[in-house]
Formats: structure tokens, C-alpha cells, sequence
């Protein structure tokens, strides 16, 4: 799916600002739900693989490949079924993330304190904070990022989780503070340049329209061609059509803020 293009009559419609914000929601929600499924499958395939044999305990192992069987809801598709797929799909991603949490649930509980349980609370929250549970996502995540070290790829994906967590709630100082994270551990890949746009949207949500402008200019200069440049080009056009431009056109480190 490709991100949308504003014309210039759209850019002068009075609700631009909410629509545009919909469509990159969307798009960001499906584009994260399927590169978050694959990276956490490669986790899992990583575990049964290799990492198992290095766990020191029994426990650890059995957990491993509880969390490779409590997963199998990932591997289900949503709508119609893939051609010579014999699984029978789900008929809503809602559908779908609920199947997630009534697995890694009890799942997490049984093996509670081992590594695969800490891996497992990242899908959960995402799962959790899709079916609009943003209480119960935001210490799942926080576990995660507690019991995971820093060269962990999902970390970035666990910061934007917590991030959209805490803007669910309505509390945009700690939504801010977690996409800024976000920002600072921002090493590329399928999130790059993500963190910055979300604390561009943040500030502008909070109404701080010329520091938004700035930060939304500081995506398209810090990670140039990349989705988060994109869309941060079209708020940049937003605000153009309102008079308000970025203060000054600076390189900026990314993790700003």
C-alpha cells in the first residue's frame, strides 16, 4: 500500500488534517501488524533453532516452544485464505488479535520470568492495544523493553507501541517522551525515521503547530526517501496551506528532542 498524495484541493479542505492523519494511521497499523509479525516469527524460528540449546534450564526450553505453539495465530491469514493455504482464515484482524491475547495470555502466566515470555509480551501489547486495550498493552511493553537489551530489533517497534499506548490515553507528555525514544534507538530498517515523525505529530496534536513544522522538516532531512519522510511531507503541505513553515531549515541529530 502505498502512502497518500495530497492535491491542492484537498490541502484546502478544513478537515485535511484529520483525514490525512487516518490514512496514515491505517497505513502505519497494516504496515506494522505484518513486519511485526515476520520479525517476531524470525525471533521465535530463532529460538527453536539455536537458542534453545544455550538456555540453561529446562523451564526456559520448554517455553521457547510453547511460544513457537502460542503464536500459530500469526501464521493464520485474515479475509480470504493464501492459494494451497488449508488454514482457515480469520475473519477480522480484531478476530485475530483477540486469538493473539487468549494465547500469549496464559501463556505469559505459565512461564512467567523466562526469556520467551518477555519476548511474547511485545505481540501481546500490539495485539492488546489494536482491540483498543491500551491499559493492559502498556506494561506489556514496558516488560519488554525492561527484559530485552538494546541490540533487540523489536525494541523500536515496543517504543512505538507504548507511544501510541499512552496518546490512547490521552497523556501526549508521555506519549512524546516514549516516541522521542522511539527516535534514539532509530537504527534503520522497516521503522526508520518513524520515532521523529510520531514526535512531530505529537507536538503538532498538542497544538505547538511551528515546532511541528520543524520536526516534520527535520524527517524529511534526517532519513530523506523514506516512508517517514513521506508523510512528513504531506503534514509539512498541511501546514504550508496554513502559513505555517519551518523556522529554519538545520541538520538535526535524530535523537532531537
Amino acid at each position: 500500500m502505498s502512502t497518500h498524495r495530497l492535491t491542492q484541493k484537498e490541502l484546502r479542505a478544513p478537515d485535511a488534517f484529520q483525514r490525512v492523519g487516518g490514512v496514515a494511521r491505517r497505513w502505519l497499523e497494516q504496515r506494522r501488524i505484518l513486519v511485526l509479525a515476520a520479525a517476531v516469527l524470525v525471533v521465535v524460528a530463532a529460538l527453536a533453532a539455536g537458542v534453545v540449546s544455550s538456555l540453561t534450564n529446562r523451564r526456559d526450553q520448554q517455553a521457547a516452544r510453547g511460544l513457537g505453539h502460542a503464536l500459530k495465530a500469526l501464521d493464520r491469514p485474515v479475509g480470504e485464505a493464501l492459494p494451497g493455504d488449508d488454514q482457515k482464515p480469520y475473519a477480522t484482524q480484531a478476530e485475530k488479535d483477540q486469538a493473539l491475547v487468549a494465547a500469549l495470555t496464559p501463556f505469559r502466566s505459565e512461564f512467567s520470568g523466562t526469556p520467551p515470555a518477555a519476548i511474547a509480551a511485545l505481540p501481546l501489547g500490539d495485539a492488546e492495544l489494536r482491540v483498543a486495550q491500551a491499559d493492559g498493552s502498556l506494561p506489556h511493553f514496558a516488560d519488554f523493553l525492561a527484559r530485552t537489551p538494546a541490540s533487540q530489533i523489536l525494541r523500536v517497534s515496543a517504543l512505538e507501541g507504548e507511544g501510541y499506548g499512552w496518546e490512547a490515553k490521552g497523556q501526549l507528555d508521555r506519549a512524546l517522551d516514549a516516541f522521542g525514544r522511539m527516535g534514539r534507538e532509530d537504527a534503520g530498517g522497516f521503522l526508520a525515521g518513524m520515532g521523529l515523525y510520531h514526535r512531530a505529530r505529537i507536538l503538532l496534536l498538542q497544538g505547538k503547530k511551528a515546532e511541528a513544522a520543524q520536526a516534520f522538516q527535520d524527517v524529511v532531512t534526517v532519513k530523506p526517501g523514506t516512508p517517514a519522510a513521506t508523510l512528513a511531507q504531506d503534514r509539512l503541505s498541511l501546514l504550508a496551506a496554513e502559513g505555517v513553515r519551518p523556522q529554519a531549515l538545520l541538520p538535526v541529530r535524530p535523537d532531537a528532542g
